[in-house]
């Protein structure tokens, strides 16, 4: 409570109760003024802190300020994650955040959530985490472009706006705060982050700008190679032969070159050593799974069709879901051959039928996700069935 009163002011529900409420399910739930939790979490050993400041920062982000449209979902879950990380940053040290921030980064999603949708048009809440991992990530990346400082203010002003709290809230709001915050535009940081699945691929290349007795010195040339550009920024560091340097590189363009003047001869040069930012540094190997389709969408009675492209050969399950997140129905295609990349022309698809046959007379009207798992890749698609 201190921490978040910090954070984000004074506690939102003044002269009500903040209980902890004990239910009989492996979960938990952000219930204005009673964080409900499961059983398991009352081990009184810490093991799971995290839930619980999860819990209670959503008294601010979630249960204040209520999202106005359900596609900005994230602003409760991501902003609820990311509390959970500036916990551990402040309880156990900046090294305890890093670990963190990795873990439920490339670490639990290793194809930089490119399969997961995007931000402001989730898939169901669970079982896909985006909105809660992707979305932390998203206001990760916005304290190292604005700064600590700004950031904080941000957190703080967005969370005590007296036009939003005990209110709804739009992603203009936060937006508006944000840029307030820091000063600037920040459409360009925004936009790339919410609306695609896509994220920085750079390139680096350095070289000794001086070597000898008149000095030392370093040219460090970082290159986007996706569009849309990202404005993201990305710490360095100058090994040389008697101490090393930091340094940051704010890109905003497809290129930047930051010189720096060194003591000493430069060794070598590290781009995002501590693994900080949400970005490719090489190419992309092949996906082992790629779904195309559905087509057509919206879909009719008639049902749809998707193209399912296998790196190599693998069980494949294909499940659906409605807008509530519930498991309506699941199918096992068992092993399906690998057929190629899905850019290779000679690659020959599996073809998968939507809805299955069976499904059809009870399946109504509305949003489904399809979601396709292949041994641990998964591909989620969004359709509008219209019977």
């Amino acid at each position: 409570l201190a921490l978040m009163t910090e954070l984000a002011g004074p506690y939102p529900f003044v002269g009500e109760k903040y209980a902890q409420a004990e239910f009989k399910w492996f979960g938990s739930m952000e219930h204005q003024t009673a964080s409900s939790l499961s059983p398991i979490i009352f081990r009184g050993d810490r093991y799971f802190e995290l839930v619980v400041i999860h819990e209670l920062a959503h008294q601010w982000f979630g249960d204040s300020l209520t999202p106005e449209q359900w596609s900005d979902i994230w602003l409760n879950e991501g902003f609820a994650r990311y509390l959970e990380a500036l916990w551990l940053e402040d309880e156990y040290g900046a090294e305890t955040y890093r670990d963190y921030m990795r873990q439920i980064g490339v670490e639990r999603h290793p194809d930089f959530f490119a399969d997961d949708g995007v931000l402001i048009d989730p898939d169901p809440i669970l079982p896909n985490t985006l909105i809660y991992d992707k979305g932390a990530w998203v206001l990760h990346m916005l304290r190292m472009w604005i700064g600590k400082p700004a950031f904080r203010d941000f957190l703080y002003n967005y969370a005590n706006d007296p036009a939003l709290a005990l209110g709804s809230v739009t992603l203009d709001d936060m937006i508006g705060h944000a840029e307030a915050a820091s000063g600037r535009n920040l459409t360009g940081f925004f936009d790339p982050w919410l609306k695609t699945s896509l994220v920085p691929e750079v390139t680096s290349q350095w070289r000794r700008t001086r070597d000898g007795r008149d000095g030392h010195g370093v040219s460090i040339t970082l290159t986007q190679l996706q569009t849309p550009l990202f404005q993201v920024a990305i710490p360095v560091v100058v090994y040389t032969q008697c101490q090393n340097i930091p340094g940051i590189v704010m890109m905003n363009k497809g290129s930047h070159t930051l010189n720096l003047e060194t003591p000493c001869r430069v060794d070598s040069v590290a781009v995002d050593p501590e693994g900080m930012v949400l970005m490719r540094t090489q190419p992309a190997p092949p996906p082992p799974l790629v779904v195309e389709g559905p087509r057509p969408n919206p879909v009719s009675a008639t049902g749809c069709k998707f193209s399912i492209f296998l790196k190599e050969d693998r069980e494949v399950t294909v499940k659906t879901y409605d807008a509530r997140g519930a498991n309506l129905f699941r199918e096992d295609l068992g092993q399906l051959p690998g057929s190629g990349p899905a850019k290779d022309p000679m690659a020959l698809p599996y073809v998968y039928n939507w809805p299955p046959e069976t499904a059809t007379e009870r399946l109504p009207s509305g949003v489904y996700w399809v979601e396709f798992s292949a041994e641990g890749a998964t591909v989620t698609r969004k359709l509008t069935y219209l019977r």
